[in-house]
Formats: structure tokens, sequence, C-alpha cells
């Protein structure tokens, strides 16, 4: 610690910058996307699908189950 002093007190800023930002309401948060960010984005949106398909059932399935 002693040898970057000022590397800290950075880490430490943006540590604490970070924190209150957990305090801000996610309601209205979305992301923007650049286009180097494609694959990202991609992947994310496969992502959300598959969590999206675990909690809905298919309608077959739920057929079945009633």
């Amino acid at each position: 610690m002693e040898p970057f002093p000022a590397v800290i007190a950075e880490d430490r800023w943006a540590l604490e910058k970070q924190q209150q930002m957990f305090s801000y309401p996610d309601d209205g948060y979305f992301e923007i996307f650049l286009r180097p960010d494609t694959a990202i984005r991609k992947a994310r949106q496969i992502l959300s699908r598959l969590e999206r398909a675990e909690r809905t059932p298919e309608p077959a399935e739920r057929v079945a189950a009633e």
C-alpha cells in the first residue's frame, strides 16, 4: 500500500462511488450498447430467453400438468 498511495486513493474513490450507485432504484434502467458490444448483447438476449423459458412452462406442459 505504501508504494502506491495514489492508486489506492483512486481505487477507494471508485469503490465508494460504486457503493453509492447501489442506492439508486433500477426502475427504468436499460443498457445502451455500442457496435463492438454486439456479441455481448446477443449472449445476454439468449440468456434472457433461456431464463424466461425456465420460468414459464410450455403450453403442452401446462395442459399435461392440469
